[in-house]
C-alpha cells in the first residue's frame, strides 16, 4: 500500500502493450493524413458559416471581416500543405515497394494540387505576410467604422451598413467558391487514390488459423 509514496508503481497502472499488426500500422497512419487534411477543410466550411453570420450581427465590422477572410487564406495555406504531404508519403511507401507508374500517377497529382491551390496560396502570400490582407471594400468598411463607431458621425451610418452588406456578400460569396472548388478536387483525389491505397499498398489482412 506504500509504492505509491515510494515511486514505484502499481499493476493496474501499467499500460498494457498493444502490438499491432502491419496492417493497422499502414492504416493508422494513412488515417492520420486523411484526419489532418478533413480537419483543415472543416475550417474552410466553418470560416464560411461564420462570415454569412456577419450579415444578421449588429456588430459586424471591417476587423472581424478582415479576420475570417485571413484565416480562410491561412487555412488554405495549411490544406494544402497537408495534401502534398500526404500525397508525399504515398509516393514513398510506393517507390519502397516498387510501384513505379503509381508513383508517377501520384506524382502528377501533387502537380495538379499545387496548381489548384496556387492562385489561392499566391494571393495569401503577396498580402498576409506583407501587410494584414484587406481588399479595397474592407478597407472602405475600416473607414466608415472609424468615422461612425469611434467618431460618432451618425449620418454616415446608413452607407456603412451598405458597404458591411456588399463587403460581406462577396466575400462570403469568393470564399465559398473556393471551398466549392476544393471540395471537387480532393473529391476526385480521394476517388482516384482509394484502390492505390487499399488495394495496392495496404498490407493484407492476416490470417486466423
Amino acid at each position: 500500500m506504500f509504492r505509491h509514496l515510494i515511486g514505484e508503481p502499481l499493476p493496474e497502472d501499467r499500460t498494457p502493450i498493444i502490438t499491432l499488426s502491419p496492417r493497422q500500422k499502414f492504416f493508422m497512419e494513412i488515417f492520420q493524413g486523411c484526419n489532418e487534411i478533413y480537419s483543415s477543410f472543416y475550417r474552410l466550411r466553418l470560416i464560411e458559416t461564420l462570415i454569412r453570420k456577419l450579415l444578421r450581427s449588429r456588430s459586424g465590422n471591417a476587423d472581424e471581416l478582415s479576420y475570417h477572410v485571413e484565416k480562410h487564406l491561412e487555412e488554405v495555406y495549411i490544406l494544402k500543405n497537408r495534401t502534398i504531404s500526404f500525397l508525399r508519403l504515398l509516393q514513398k511507401r510506393l517507390r519502397k515497394r516498387g510501384f513505379v507508374e503509381l508513383t508517377k500517377k501520384v506524382l502528377r497529382w501533387e502537380d495538379v494540387v499545387e496548381r489548384a491551390f496556387g492562385e489561392i496560396v499566391k494571393t495569401r502570400g503577396a498580402h498576409v505576410h506583407v501587410e494584414r490582407f484587406a481588399g479595397t471594400d474592407i478597407k472602405r468598411l475600416a473607414t466608415l467604422d472609424l468615422l461612425v463607431l469611434k467618431g460618432k458621425r451618425n449620418e454616415l451610418r446608413e452607407l456603412r451598413q451598405v458597404v458591411l452588406v456588399s463587403a460581406v456578400k462577396e466575400w462570403g460569396k469568393a470564399i465559398k467558391a473556393n471551398n466549392d472548388a476544393l471540395e471537387k478536387l480532393l473529391d476526385r483525389l480521394f476517388d482516384d487514390l482509394a484502390p492505390i491505397i487499399f488495394d495496392r499498398l495496404a498490407p493484407q489482412a492476416e490470417m486466423k488459423v
